[in-house]
């Protein structure tokens, strides 16, 4: 039986997490590779928050230098190419840290291809950008054991950028009672979608799959400011 892998495809809080969850995989055959609970790991490994690790150095910076208030973080550098589109600059230690997480990140997802048990694999990340989607093709030995299959999210509507920004907001104070707050700042949305490089047959997904989740996040922020 071929496994198979759903790339899922949107800015975060579009509300990945929840399709995943609603899907009907079955229990027991499913693993999810979540970019988010590697971060957590490592970056309470560190102590560090999740919010830290998006916290770039001003666009006037200088690279080798360090940025008063923020030494901790190492120097400034310019940033590597995965994170270029969003900032010009990133510290180095933050960078590092960002580095481990990838590191984890992309074995998880080679175990969840190499285990026996396991018929389902959702990986939840951004994937807004081609080379990001294109990056789990080389981990498949055979092409033929696997159905790849692109899960795309609505980010597209005229409020989309309002509507993810006060989900986030929601969730990160109810994250905030736990001590582990997590949020995207709007602006690095902004770039995500700005920079989002639209998904082509070419890539090889077997099959898109198109999903709207944005009617029930504006119903989400409508109960949540009713309550």
């Amino acid at each position: 039986m071929k496994k198979e892998i759903y790339i899922l495809i949107g800015p975060a809080a579009i509300g990945k997490t929840t399709y995943t969850k609603n899907a009907g995989f079955p229990e027991g055959k499913l693993a999810v590779v979540s970019r988010d609970e590697v971060v957590a790991r490592v970056s309470q490994r560190y102590n560090l928050s999740f919010d830290d690790l998006y916290h770039f150095p001003p666009h006037d910076a200088i690279p080798g230098t360090y940025v008063p208030g923020f030494e901790w973080c190492g120097q400034v550098i310019p940033s590597p190419n995965v994170v270029k589109h969003l900032h010009p600059f990133s510290y180095e230690y933050l960078d590092s840290v960002n580095a481990e997480i990838n590191y984890g990140f992309y074995n998880e997802f080679q175990a969840a291809i190499r285990n026996p048990n396991i018929e389902f694999i959702v990986v939840d990340r951004v994937h807004m950008r081609k080379a990001e989607r294109d990056a789990y093709f080389k981990y498949l030995r055979d092409r033929n054991d696997f159905v790849m299959c692109a899960v795309q999210f609505n980010f597209e509507d005229f409020d989309t950028i309002d509507v993810i920004e006060q989900v986030s907001q929601i969730r990160a104070k109810e994250l905030g009672k736990t001590g582990k707050p997590r949020t995207v700042p709007r602006a690095v949305q902004e770039n995500m979608i700005k920079h989002y490089e639209p998904l082509e047959e070419t890539e090889g997904f077997n099959t898109i799959i198109k999903v709207d989740t944005l009617p029930s996040l504006r119903e989400f922020i409508k109960q949540q400011h009713e309550s």
